[in-house]
């Protein structure tokens, strides 16, 4: 991992964090019971640890994303023409950056069938292997029936949200920025999804 995506690392891991901390005081209001009753630090752990493993994965998938759909970094860079006078005197604004759809729609296919269904599994997969494991009832059927009972209603869920959120983060941001923009909406995601699963 290199020194550059340490910090949006960190910011995720704060947010996520917090959106533990939202969800469960949300959970907290619903059924009117204390907070230190609804929070539990070993879901908390969970959640956290979950994230250590996806944020990373996720950054990767968005970096190769780029690079295998993206025309600008297909296309040679044109030359820089030396620098004469004239180029100090006026300087031309740039004109708005053509949006290339074809890369934005197949980068979104992509990420919400593949990258969406696995990120979906996982995060189901793990937080019911580590509740099971907790309770002593680990079996790996229930985990599988844990997946199959959860995947889909999830996964219908993210596609209510989650396509419009990557169009938005695909036409407007390169992929760090766009970790960035995710971390955000990723945070409100974090809060129902840790209402919904755990």
């Amino acid at each position: 991992m290199s020194k550059s995506t340490l910090p949006v690392l960190a910011e995720l891991l704060v947010l996520t964090a917090a959106s533990y901390v939202v969800s469960q005081a949300l959970k907290s209001y619903m059924t009117e019971k204390p907070f230190l009753d609804v929070f539990e630090v070993p879901v908390f752990i969970d959640v956290l640890l979950y994230n250590i493993f996806k944020v990373p994965s996720h950054m990767a998938w968005n970096v190769f994303l780029d690079d295998m759909f993206d025309p600008k970094k297909s296309s040679p860079k044109p030359k820089e023409k030396e620098k004469d006078e004239k180029d100090d005197i006026a300087q031309v604004p740039k004109a708005p950056t053509k949006i290339a759809w074809k890369s934005v729609l197949i980068k979104l296919f992509f990420n919400q069938t593949l990258w969406s269904g696995l990120v979906n599994a996982s995060v189901i997969a793990f937080m019911s292997f580590r509740r099971r494991t907790r309770a002593g009832t680990m079996s790996y059927e229930e985990v599988y029936e844990d997946l199959q009972r959860g995947f889909w209603p999830l996964y219908k869920d993210a596609l209510k949200v989650w396509p419009l959120i990557n169009m938005v983060a695909l036409v407007a941001f390169d992929a760090m920025p766009r970790m960035r923009f995710l971390t955000i909406a990723n945070f409100f995601w974090s809060v129902y999804l840790i209402l919904v699963v755990t």
